[in-house]
């Protein structure tokens, strides 16, 4: 029988020496993702979120299909008493509970990736209703796609705005 190397140390060997315990979150030391969650590497070259890996130590194997997510919100935590399992229903709901939602569209100018400004909707749609000017006209008069200019004249985006 061929040898294949060492035998890999035992997970937890490997998982605590990456954790920087304080009297509030134990913080993940080792690779993060770009969400701050850290990421460890199994026997196998499959990584794995490191809040998951720290819940399954402590309390055993996660069902399938169950999230384990953070009370304290804190992504590189895994401090196993700062963690609860539920589903994606239940993150959605303790992020929005929380004041979490950050990813939640703000309406109109409010919205970091708006193109236009309440004035220049009011001229949008006042314009049109002229019947002098298209919506591709429109479109770039104002710098958007044609797409945009009907949304904004059927209400469909900037609905607020009257």
């Amino acid at each position: 029988m061929a040898k294949y190397g060492p035998k890999p140390k035992p997970i937890g060997e490997r998982f605590w020496p990456k954790v920087k315990k304080t009297k509030g979150c134990w913080l993940w030391e080792g690779t993060k993702n770009n969400m701050g969650y850290g990421m460890f590497m199994r026997v196998s070259p499959k990584k794995e979120l490191a809040h998951r890996v720290s819940w399954a130590l402590a309390y055993g194997s996660i069902p399938p299909g169950k999230n384990i997510l953070h009370k304290c919100d804190n992504p590189a935590c895994v401090r196993p008493d700062h963690l609860f399992i539920g589903t994606k229903k239940d993150n959605t709901q303790d992020m929005v509970k929380k004041g979490r939602n950050k990813y939640v569209a703000h309406p109109g100018e409010k919205n970091g990736n708006a193109k236009l400004t309440k004035r220049k909707v009011l001229e949008i749609r006042g314009a049109y209703e002229t019947g002098k000017i298209s919506q591709t006209a429109l479109a770039e008069l104002y710098g958007v796609s044609q797409a945009l200019i009907g949304f904004v004249i059927t209400r469909r985006a900037w609905k607020h705005v009257k």
